[in-house]
């Protein structure tokens, strides 16, 4: 243990030992004047750092970034059937901010906001606080409404400022007249992010919020780029390290020609304001394909306000004529008697009538209550008919004629609510068309069962008496309408409505049709022609008798129904034509335009004289 100590003893004083002893205070000083030069030293070089050069070293330090970069796709193109334009992409000015580069101090960043809102007249603070708040790294892109001259005026005066930039970059544009059809884009909401995130979305993409935009939205989005790049201080690109071109969309080209639905709307829009209303739809289908050659819904609205936002956007939203919503696809109204042609159908099929089946219409059907016969209830026809069968109640719309055939009369027993429920889903009621657009309604064909759990009533004879002219609960659209129309006009085949006919990829050009889906229905061809001839009857004696004037034959049905909530009634007319071979259904319907003979009718003349004037 001695020894242990002695040799630290040793240890620790042998650096004593090495020093001069005459020398020990010169070289203390020395030492410590070095030291003093030295922490002086570092004290001028923080300094310098900190104070006197502090923007310097902080654009130096952050002068060289790393960024990976989203590259938006070229969004495909939508033609007609002719190859017009409908949506394309044309260069115009964005705004390109990249939250990450933007000045991390909340006050600093909201000026910059009011820069935007005063030059720019855009509004992104909560799009880019959100991106922020979730550190996000990807561009945002907002598109701009101004001209060259602006956007000049505009870089140069902000060229310093760092997190933004004025690019020219591609922009969704519609043609007129097509707002129902195409759609709009807008950026992805919260809930929509959930699903688009599986398929490598980002959290500001631009997606199709509307119409075929949303219903081909995998198609024509194409597949994204990237790169990475160094950028300098003001995130300003400096060398491009590594890229992966995106690629292009796929093209689709409609069933739809441009010039007949721009012509279909103005029609439909003049006769809608001589009727001194706004709300109205028509569509325009070829029976031999199940193809739309046109769709109109009114009041419609301009697309092009939801790519770059303007003030008449609020217009829109607010608007209570809702010129957002599809008439075509989404109203519901009672059909009224243009659902006769397929209760004729029905019963003809049924081997309940045949062409020479006549009733004895009075005007009315009298109908005493079985359990009271004090009550008497009486189900009125719009004139006295006399003798009537199946073409002459298709002709004059003999609603007596009707009643018999779906409820029966006298000792006739009718279809009943079953068959008629039955043969209503047959032509397609009562179920979606499946129509290749987002937001399509199903209709209603009421059953005993539905009224039970929805009005928590019996289902009566008079239900059965409504339903079978086309009044009472029952629900259809207007495409619905055209659709069994078209089944009818070509003899038997239930087509499913389609607007897109040909997906082309821009990659490799190559070009993918689709095949029309359609159903044949189960009623023979003979009974069709006896109904078909009633609808021909209609046009050249009967209640469509101002479409006799046209050079091509055709076939008919008018419909009036009346509003359960005891509004003016709904005005109907469907037609197809040439009657041999038909090439077009038209099938028009007015909210609250009164009489279809007198509001729809005259549209859909006006229409089929334009169709016959340039087919």
């Amino acid at each position: 243990m001695n020894d242990l100590f002695s040799s630290q003893e040793e240890y620790y004083n042998e650096p004593e030992s090495i020093w001069p002893a005459n020398n020990k205070k010169v070289n203390l000083g020395l030492i410590l004047s070095i030291l003093a030069i030295i922490f002086l030293g570092l004290i001028f070089r923080t300094f310098n750092l900190q104070i006197l050069n502090t923007n310097y070293y902080q654009n130096l330090a952050s002068g060289n970034k790393l960024r990976r970069i989203y590259i938006t796709p070229s969004r495909g193109i939508i033609v007609d059937r002719n190859g017009k334009k409908l949506a394309y992409n044309q260069a115009a000015f964005n705004l390109i901010i990249l939250p990450i580069d933007l000045p991390q101090d909340k006050k600093e960043r909201g000026k910059l906001y009011q820069i935007f809102v005063n030059d720019l007249k855009i509004d992104v603070k909560t799009d880019v606080e959100k991106a922020i708040a979730l550190k996000i790294q990807d561009e945002l892109t907002f598109p701009l409404e101004i001209s060259q001259a602006d956007a000049l005026v505009f870089k140069e005066k902000y060229a310093a400022f760092a997190g933004f930039a004025l690019e020219q970059r591609e922009k969704r544009t519609y043609a007129p007249d097509l707002s129902h059809i195409l759609g709009y884009l807008g950026k992805i909401n919260d809930t929509e992010w959930e699903t688009y995130r599986k398929n490598n979305y980002l959290l500001f993409e631009w997606i199709g919020k509307a119409g075929l935009e949303k219903q081909y939205e995998s198609e024509l989005r194409g597949t994204p780029g990237a790169k990475e790049v160094e950028v300098d201080a003001l995130g300003k690109t400096k060398k491009t390290l590594a890229r992966i071109d995106p690629q292009a969309g796929s093209n689709l080209k409609l069933t739809l020609d441009y010039k007949l639905q721009q012509e279909t709307k103005e029609i439909l829009a003049r006769n809608l304001a001589g009727r001194n209303i706004t709300k109205g739809a028509a569509v325009i289908l070829d029976p031999r394909n199940g193809g739309i050659l046109s769709l109109v819904s009114l009041p419609d609205y301009d697309n092009n306000l939801f790519i770059a936002p303007k003030e008449d956007l609020n217009q829109i939203l607010q608007s209570q004529d809702q010129p957002l919503f599809n008439r075509v696809i989404s109203g519901l109204y009672p059909s009224g008697s243009t659902i006769k042609p397929v209760i004729a159908s029905a019963g003809l099929q049924e081997g309940l009538i045949n062409a020479t089946t006549t009733f004895d219409c009075q005007g009315f059907l009298k109908v005493i209550n079985q359990y009271d016969p004090s009550i008497i209830y009486y189900y009125k026809d719009n004139a006295v008919h006399g003798l009537t069968n199946v073409y002459k109640a298709l002709a004059e719309s003999c609603n007596v004629f009707f009643y018999t055939v779906g409820g029966g009369y006298g000792g006739f027993p009718g279809l009943g609510i079953e068959r008629l429920d039955k043969y209503l889903n047959i032509f397609g009621l009562g179920r979606k068309t499946n129509i290749d657009l987002p937001g399509e309604e199903a209709g209603l064909v009421p059953t005993p069962e539905w009224k039970e759990n929805n009005k928590h009533e019996p289902w009566y004879l008079g239900d059965t008496y409504h339903l079978s002219i086309g009044q009472g609960d029952f629900l259809v659209t207007p495409l619905q309408v055209a659709r069994y129309t078209m089944a009818i006009a070509n003899r038997g085949t239930l087509f499913e409505p389609h607007l897109v006919q040909e997906i082309i990829d821009n990659a490799s050009k190559t070009k993918k049709k689709l095949a029309s889906k359609g159903e044949k229905i189960p009623v023979s061809e003979n009974n069709l022609e006896i109904v078909r001839q009633g609808m021909q009857q209609a046009v050249l004696s009967g209640s469509a008798h101002q479409l006799k004037s046209l050079n091509v034959s055709s076939a008919a049905k008018t419909g009036t129904a009346e509003d359960p909530l005891g509004g003016e009634p709904y005005g109907w007319f469907t037609v197809f034509t040439p009657y041999d071979n038909p090439e077009i259904v038209v099938t028009v319907m007015f909210e609250h335009g009164g009489e279809g003979y007198y509001s729809a009718e005259p549209t859909a003349k006006e229409i089929l004289e334009y169709w016959q004037n340039n087919r």
